[in-house]
């Protein structure tokens, strides 16, 4: 290699993900959703409860 070859950039070796580290990663997808659910269903009842409320008068 001389001085004006391009570099590497990236992984040198193409290794295999191993299925632990695809389950991880998945599962890892999976929280964050089911969090960003339970976030927006607390939020819609929330705004539901303070409707109610108006209507009430309370």
């Amino acid at each position: 290699m001389g001085l004006g070859a391009p570099f590497r950039q990236g992984r040198s070796l193409s290794l295999p993900t191993l299925p632990f580290q695809q389950t991880n990663r998945y599962a890892v997808v999976s929280a964050k959703q089911a969090a960003i659910d339970l976030w927006l269903k607390c939020l819609a009842w929330r705004v539901r409860h303070l409707k109610d409320q108006r209507l009430r008068g309370s």
